[in-house]
């Protein structure tokens, strides 16, 4: 179940970086967050990109923000400001599951079996997995030996 709307396109995804502590979070583009009723900034951290059996593993934020004219999501019980997402992504098959997801230090248990799906490619999804399978090409770009 997607829980957010993207109003970003692809061709955006890559248009920012920022880091912090050391994190490499590149900005995917707004959401909407539908359950609260409030819009936030979709970002991925490259660093926390690795590689686990047969799939690679990477998380993604949304930091939410009010709407005009809504007081802030933090505000009311239970909304939190920060939501993280960790993906299972395939990128020779174009598919991705959510291993696990929560607020800022409170996850859920990991998921025994990943229940992988194609994003719509619309979605914030398919800029999450685009964005992930470009660094995946490029780390194994850097990494092939010389020829």
């Amino acid at each position: 179940m997607n829980l957010l709307s993207c109003s970003a396109s692809l061709g955006l995804a890559l248009a920012s970086t920022c880091a912090a502590a050391g994190e490499r979070w590149v900005y995917l583009g707004d959401v909407h967050v539908a359950e609260i009723a409030a819009s936030g900034k979709l970002s991925l951290n490259l660093d926390s990109l690795h590689k686990r059996g047969r799939h690679y593993e990477i998380w993604e934020r949304v930091v939410v923000e009010p709407e005009p004219g809504r007081r802030a999501p933090a505000a009311a019980p239970g909304s939190p400001s920060v939501r993280r997402t960790l993906w299972a992504i395939r990128c020779r098959f174009g598919e991705m599951a959510k291993v696990t997801e929560g607020t800022d230090g409170a996850f859920e248990p990991r998921a025994e079996s990943l229940r992988f799906f194609g994003p719509r490619p619309d979605s914030p999804n398919a800029a999450v997995l685009a964005t992930t399978c470009a660094e995946v090409r490029r780390i194994v770009a850097e990494t092939r030996p010389a020829q």
